[in-house]
């Protein structure tokens, strides 16, 4: 028995520490010595990362270091959520930006419509004129939203097209690894993606330099 009982409910662990809560509300514990890292005073708690974790107070939410000074608000109408370790998103009114932990200042203003969690050492991003492209770990735009569909990363490619026309596979750096000619596209599991050639009725598998590795008839409707 790690703890005696004395919570009310138990979140999740993360690098040596459980958020847990009591009566008084949510908080941290070291699960090696017991001890809290802070008071229990949030109403809701993230993970430390990089040193920080984002809190949820009755003035809004807030980011706090491991000392609990606030490093950035509370702000009453704000929402932040984990990023890449002293990053966060932060969404105010509806529009997405990133706040660096550290700093407490803006990284990224807040003038997206969507900023995805960080998949494949790349996240989503998406313009209000509905343009997809891609931030790095860092908070930067490495994949300049140009696209009318960009699937997030898995495996070091992403699905993406251009004024809804046909798909094809991006690169990390946004470069066409597999050209747009695609009539259907899904994500690479194990070196492999599922796709339709336009104007063709088979599926193939291609492998990640858009070579065929397996074909089969697609199933016609009944």
């Amino acid at each position: 028995v790690l703890f005696e009982p004395q919570f009310d409910a138990t979140g999740s662990y993360h690098q040596g520490h459980l958020t847990v809560r009591a009566a008084d509300g949510w908080g941290w514990i070291d699960v090696e010595t017991g001890e809290f890292l802070l008071p229990r005073t949030y109403r809701a708690v993230g993970h430390f990362d990089g040193g920080f974790a984002v809190v949820t107070t009755g003035d809004g939410d807030g980011i706090v270091g491991r000392d609990g000074q606030f490093v950035f608000g509370p702000l009453k109408d704000a929402h932040l959520s984990a990023f890449h370790g002293p990053l966060k998103v932060i969404v105010v009114g509806g529009r997405y930006g990133i706040v660096d932990g550290e700093s407490g200042s803006f990284l990224v203003e807040p003038t997206y419509k969507f900023i995805a969690p960080l998949q494949d050492g790349r996240a989503q991003v998406r313009t209000h004129d509905d343009w997809f492209g891609f931030m790095d770990e860092r908070g930067t735009v490495v994949i300049e939203p140009r696209f009318s569909r960009a699937d997030w990363f898995r495996e070091g490619r992403a699905v993406a097209a251009v004024d809804g026309g046909p798909s094809g596979y991006l690169d990390r750096s946004g470069a066409w690894i597999i050209k747009p000619h695609l009539e259907e596209a899904g994500p690479y599991r194990k070196g492999l993606a599922l796709v339709v050639v336009q104007g063709e009725t088979r599926y193939r598998y291609l492998n990640k330099d858009g070579q065929t590795v397996y074909s089969f008839a697609r199933p016609q409707d009944p």
